[in-house]
């Protein structure tokens, strides 16, 4: 996905004959370094997670299963009522791994962060 995100940022700056395009830092349309580093970490330790699980590229097969997507959102939806419930009672019914509690807002933003992948390839092969 990285690598997706230099060809993008490249694309951006530069003209199609590899000429930089005068003040395009000026103009973007967003700002990485608001990223808060703790959040990135967090969410770069749940795809961490999945590369392990299901190989690098597992989300490639994602693109176009709508009944996928539709139980990944099902799996955000559980951990975001996981965390409010938490945050209301004090009391966290989510898994433990070895007696750590999963991250369950990582969890939420990968979905997000992953669906918006899944949608602009989808958008890209129309």
């Amino acid at each position: 996905m990285s690598r997706i995100i230099i060809n993008e940022l490249y694309k951006e700056a530069y003209n199609a004959d590899g000429t930089k395009r005068l003040g395009v830092y000026d103009k973007e349309s967003f700002d990485i370094s608001q990223i808060p580093y703790e959040g990135m970490k967090r969410l770069g330790a749940i795809f961490r997670e999945g590369e392990e699980k299901y190989g690098y590229g597992y989300l490639d097969f994602a693109v176009g299963k709508r009944d996928y997507q539709l139980e990944r959102a099902n799996c955000a939806l559980k951990h975001l009522l996981i965390y409010v419930d938490w945050l209301e009672t004090g009391e966290y019914l989510g898994e433990r791994k070895g007696g750590v509690i999963e991250d369950d807002l990582a969890k939420v933003a990968w979905f997000c962060v992953t669906q918006m992948e899944i949608e602009r390839v989808e958008k890209r092969r129309q």
